[in-house]
């Protein structure tokens, strides 16, 4: 048996299979999940049956109380996300997020020496852009606000800051150590279609012209998945004491790009070239966002080794294979 032995929860999602996928020869992977969405196709299976797969619904209290008791490491990936969702289902994403991650922070402290790696949010962050307390790129040690607190859209951001208020309280109460990384904007592969590149790379295999974009000014820098990944794997391994708390931000802040330029570099791919029709951005979506990943380095020596093109590159030739 492997000495490591690691659950995944949201395991058969974007970030979760690839996360699996990577850890699957090193440990023995546990991939919770409800199944409800992804692809479960060849891709998938190659990863999952290499794992041992527990269906499962987070947010019912003792759903993991079969399970072993001898992890040495929980990632709590499983979430509702997307900005549509956040904005038509707000009350379904917030208790589901919020009911989940207690679930598996009441299994975390059930273990005999686990870790726990809880995914939030760069999200958490929007408030405190809006008023000017991030700085650019911004760092974990913003404060973070909640406004307006009927804002749909922040159902899902403020599910992970009650999130990660579960986990220092919990951390503290019970005395494992965790790392809560804050993700930018990963994209890549299987990541579905309600995130704007993979919107961007749909309209490009439909040839839309004209071709629509929504707040193409707004500014985001984007990191690849494979990249995300490797940041995952270190935190997982970096020394913690027990009770510890690490916010760390997982992202790529070097390359900031607007929304426009990866449009067009989208296209240039696809080989076309639309005329590009501007809308406005979405409602609460913040102008810029870019993480200070300073911490992430300290702490693992992480340095991105995708950079913007390689990256788009990479997704587009996967969607374009899956939908010829």
């Amino acid at each position: 048996m492997a000495e490591r032995k690691i659950l995944i929860t949201g395991g058969a999602g974007f970030i979760g299979l690839h996360v699996a996928r990577h850890l699957v020869d090193e440990a023995e992977v546990w991939m919770v999940d409800n199944f409800s969405r992804g692809q479960q196709d060849a891709e998938f299976d190659a990863v999952a049956n290499r794992c041992i797969k527990v269906e499962a619904d987070l947010t019912v209290p003792g759903a993991l109380n079969d399970l072993p008791r001898d992890f040495t490491e929980i990632i709590h990936l499983a979430a509702v996300v997307g900005v549509q969702a956040a904005n038509t289902e707000p009350y379904r994403v917030f208790t589901t997020n919020v009911d989940s991650t207690s679930t598996v922070v009441r299994f975390a402290a059930e273990q005999t020496g686990a870790s726990l790696l809880f995914a939030s949010t760069s999200e958490v962050y929007a408030q405190s852009a809006a008023v000017g307390l991030a700085t650019i790129p911004t760092p974990e040690s913003v404060p973070i606000l909640m406004t307006d607190l009927a804002q749909y859209r922040a159902s899902y951001s403020r599910s992970k800051v009650v999130g990660e208020s579960l986990v220092h309280y919990a951390a503290a109460a019970f005395g494992f150590p965790a790392v809560i990384i804050r993700p930018h904007n990963i994209y890549g592969p299987r990541m579905g279609h309600a995130h704007v590149i993979p919107q961007f790379i749909d309209r490009a295999l439909e040839r839309m012209d004209p071709f629509p974009m929504y707040g193409g000014d707004q500014v985001r820098a984007f990191c690849y998945i494979d990249d995300a990944v490797t940041a995952i794997s270190r935190l997982l391994t970096a020394p913690m004491e027990p009770g510890q708390v690490v916010t760390v931000n997982v992202g790529n802040g070097q390359e900031p790009v607007e929304m426009a330029e990866i449009a067009r570099r989208v296209c240039r791919i696809a080989g076309y070239e639309p005329m590009f029709v501007e809308h406005g951005a979405p409602d609460n979506s913040p102008e810029r966002r870019q993480p200070d990943t300073t911490l992430l380095a300290e702490l693992t020596g992480f340095v991105p080794g995708v950079d913007l093109d390689e990256g788009i590159t990479s997704t587009f030739a996967w969607y374009a294979e899956r939908r010829a």
